[in-house]
């Protein structure tokens, strides 16, 4: 695709108030290229601990395994899974939160797109074809997040049409996840090939408590925060913005880890239990 680099006023309705934003409309590569795992300001933190974590990373068995160690699924299992779209290209997940609101991470939609130009493909397997593509009437970023080190990493998008078909409404936690239980992941991210597949994947994480987390991330995980994963298993690069869950409850979203998916190093999800967010989202979508 060619790239759009002409100033475009995005505006961005956020807790009632209308924002315009001035910025370029990027290209889908620049944008699929931004969607890092990582923050910024994390680079550091990231080399060090990578560097500390002498593990190696086990690809026993099919490499074409999608999402770190997982399994090809079907949306009938996952039917809350979206795939949000830039200018007809997945580059994030998300979950149906209500008949005409999808959750997903901030850093999913914080270069300030034009509505037109995302949409949401709901009731597919395949991030390319099949299901309903829902148009975006506009989205909300957490007032406190930051691209520099992905605090509050939440947005809510809200739909032109209401959602249909197999597609289906996941509710949301009202408490923390527990350490020792395990996580369900779903998404279309990069796999240990570094390809990435058309199909759906899920993996099953073991949820890391929050001290054992801050001790591999040099403490930078915060109460907004929750960490999920272990050695070759793990979210990746694609998989932001999707569904992190617990017996068919939304716990958490797909927030950023190590660029090495896989590697022993936690990964970070958004902490849909914090107040701050639970707040967020309610005052925003009203869910």
């Amino acid at each position: 695709m060619l790239s759009l680099q002409r100033k475009v006023l995005v505006t961005v309705l956020s807790l009632g108030i209308l924002h315009v934003v001035e910025g370029n409309r990027l290209s889908v590569e620049e944008v699929i290229a931004r969607m890092n795992r990582n923050p910024q300001t994390l680079q550091n933190v990231l080399a060090q601990v990578t560097n500390e974590v002498d593990i190696k990373l086990s690809r026993g068995g099919d490499n074409s395994t999608r999402i770190i160690g997982g399994t090809a699924t079907v949306i009938e299992d996952y039917p809350h899974q979206i795939a949000l779209l830039y200018f007809g290209r997945q580059v994030c997940g998300g979950s149906i939160i209500s008949h005409s609101w999808v959750l997903t991470a901030a850093h999913c939609v914080d270069y300030y797109p034009q509505n037109e130009d995302i949409t949401i493909r709901a009731g597919s397997s395949s991030r390319s074809s099949g299901g309903a593509i829902h148009t975006i009437y506009y989205y909300h970023i957490h007032e406190n997040y930051s691209p520099d080190d992905y605090p509050y990493d939440v947005a809510t998008i809200r739909v032109q049409t209401p959602f249909s078909g197999i597609a289906r409404v996941i509710p949301l936690t009202t408490s923390e996840w527990i350490a020792g239980t395990d996580a369900i992941v779903t998404g279309w991210g990069v796999n240990a090939a570094g390809q990435t597949p058309d199909n759906l994947f899920r993996v099953s994480l073991p949820v890391v408590d929050r001290i054992t987390c801050n001790e591999k991330w040099l403490n930078v995980i915060t109460d907004d925060m929750i960490c999920a994963g272990a050695v070759g298993i793990d979210a990746c690069v694609g998989d932001s913005g999707g569904p992190a869950v617990q017996k068919g409850i939304l716990y958490g979203i797909v927030s950023w880890g190590a660029t090495a998916c896989g590697n022993g190093l936690p990964g970070i999800y958004t902490n849909i239990a914090h107040p701050a967010i639970r707040d967020f989202i309610w005052r925003t979508s009203m869910v």
